[in-house]
């Protein structure tokens, strides 16, 4: 009778506590990576957006904006993961590049595997006049955003 009580105690501990080892370990609150618009002659809004579609999947979204048409404007868009112990790029970055414009953005669907950490890296860029602005590009990263 006691291997009984014990069995059903152990059994309803397993089916109700949630073991240590199946939450994933935050990643750290913010990333001293990323690059703000300091001071560019062209570049004047970046932004990088990671959406959750509740479908097992999200979408990376990012936009470069200039002050005027320029040669060349660009952005990239990379979905990476926390692997608890460092952000892990899933995809090798979507970029969308536009000639004689001001402004571009991009919008990409992406599988991921739920239960993970994830956010977005976003990298911005204008060439004009031979001018690349800012050099290095900018880049940035959404907040983590834990995806059940």
């Amino acid at each position: 009778m006691r291997w009984v009580t014990l069995l059903i105690t152990l059994m309803l501990t397993l089916c109700f506590v949630s073991p240590a080892w199946a939450v994933p370990k935050a990643p750290p609150i913010s990333d001293p990576g990323g690059v703000g618009i300091l001071s560019t002659r062209y570049l004047v809004d970046a932004v990088a957006r990671l959406y959750n579609n509740y479908d097992g999947t999200v979408t990376l979204y990012g936009k470069s904006v200039a002050n005027q048409t320029v040669d060349q404007i660009w952005v990239k868009v990379t979905l990476q993961r926390w692997d608890g112990s460092k952000w892990v790029d899933v995809n090798t970055g979507y970029r969308l590049d536009k000639y004689n414009a001001h402004t571009v953005q991009i919008s990409k669907d992406q599988t991921i595997q739920r239960g993970n950490y994830y956010r977005c890296k976003g990298e911005h860029q204008v060439i004009h006049d031979g001018c690349y602005d800012p050099n290095p590009q900018v880049v940035q990263y959404t907040d983590a955003m834990l995806i059940d």
